[in-house]
Parts: structure tokens; sequence; C-alpha cells
């Protein structure tokens, strides 16, 4: 799992912060949770796509994840 890791970090965290999160620690968050998420479910990948789409996928899912409740925290605080 390292070696996934280790290949994949630089790409997610640029996703991450290129998505709208531009701040450093949220984008870290995000591959965080990202690379959390592809551990616990590294079963579920079928093959049909290649394993970055995979991993593109889960740091767009994520992402959005964020977003929500970023601006969920930020609407309700006045």
């Amino acid at each position: 799992m390292k070696e996934i890791f280790d290949e994949y970090r630089d790409k997610v965290y640029r996703f991450a912060y290129g998505v709208g999160q531009k701040h450093r620690e949220e984008a870290l968050d995000i591959v965080q949770e990202v690379f959390i998420k592809l551990f616990r479910t590294i079963g579920n990948f079928k093959g049909k796509s290649s394993f970055y789409t995979y991993i593109y996928r889960a740091a767009m899912n994520t992402a959005i994840d964020h977003a929500r409740k970023f601006k969920k925290s930020t609407s309700l605080s006045f």
C-alpha cells in the first residue's frame, strides 16, 4: 500500500488544491481522507478502468464532500 500512496499522493494533492481548496491544510485533509477511503475499499476495485481513474474519482467525491461540509459550516456562522 505504501507504493500506491507514494505514487499517487502528489497527484491527489494537486487535484485537491486545484479544485477550489486553495489552502494547503484543506488539501492535505482531502489527501488523507482519500487514502483512508481507498485503503478501506481497495477490494471494490474491479479493474474495469485504470487505477488512476479509481483514485481520481475517490478524490473528486472526497473534495465534493469536503466542500459541502465547509459550505454548511460557513453558512451556519454569523
